[in-house]
């Protein structure tokens, strides 16, 4: 377990300036630019006001974003914790959250497995492949938007596996909508699955009182998942619940 996860850690962080400054991904540079000048809203109210919050890339002269805003306040967050919130730093921050957050991933697919299989064996070899695929050792060397999706996507397909139905998959599931708006098919296979618990369980309990349970339980996930786009993406809405116009039209672009 040990050398899997250093092996994992070893080809995610080998070479994390492997553009020596230069700014050659241009989703990255992009990135970088819209982190480097957003800035911090005054207070809450300002935060959630899509029209003159300065976190929005709309208002930093950007017309055209279509990522979550999550990733992007994170990272700005971090870099100035670590006094590199400046252009030429920004992108070695986020590739080393990159990195890290698909570490995270490595073991929770790992978990996954174990959950699924309950062999250590195979847990073992889903991390070694894991740890070895060339598309996550790339994206974790990239200051984009991927790596923090995945891990949300990984971690609320471990709490469906586990059936945890509860708040964390509701959370996780709402913030890997809130980093790439793709991430919404997440809700097919809870929807599936919410639908087995409510006709399979039904035979070993009382009918009506277990599919209420089911109906209240998932109207609760679905309402969390809500709030926690709301709150973890502000700027996808124009007032209240109305969605903002102007990234739909960047969508539809």
């Amino acid at each position: 377990f040990i050398l899997i996860v250093c092996i994992g850690a070893f080809f995610r962080l080998y070479g994390i300036n492997w553009d020596q400054g230069n700014h050659l991904h241009p989703d990255e540079r992009f990135l970088t630019m819209v982190t480097n000048n957003t800035s911090w809203p005054k207070n809450v109210g300002e935060y959630f006001n899509t029209a003159i919050s300065p976190l929005n890339p709309h208002n930093n002269n950007y017309s055209f974003y279509v990522y979550g805003t999550w990733p992007i306040i994170l990272t700005k967050a971090v870099a100035q914790l670590f006094s590199m919130d400046s252009y030429d730093k920004l992108n070695i921050v986020g590739r080393k959250l990159s990195a890290l957050f698909d570490m995270i991933t490595l073991l929770v697919v790992m978990a996954t497995s174990l959950a699924i299989t309950k062999q250590k064996r195979a847990a073992l070899f889903t991390g070694l492949f894991y740890a070895t695929l060339i598309l996550p050792i790339q994206l974790s060397h990239f200051y984009t938007v991927d790596s923090f999706t995945t891990l949300s996507v990984a971690l609320a397909l471990y709490f469906l596996v586990t059936k945890q139905f509860g708040a964390r998959l509701a959370v996780f599931t709402g913030l890997a909508i809130a980093a790439k708006i793709s991430s919404v098919l997440l809700l097919i296979p809870i929807a599936l699955a919410y639908l087995l618990e409510f006709e399979w369980k039904a035979r070993t309990t009382t009918v009506w009182k277990h599919r209420l349970h089911i109906v209240f339980q998932a109207s609760a996930v679905l309402l969390l998942i809500a709030i926690t786009i709301r709150v973890s993406y502000p700027y996808l809405f124009d007032g209240m619940l109305t969605l903002n116009p102007k990234v739909l039209a960047n969508w539809r672009e």
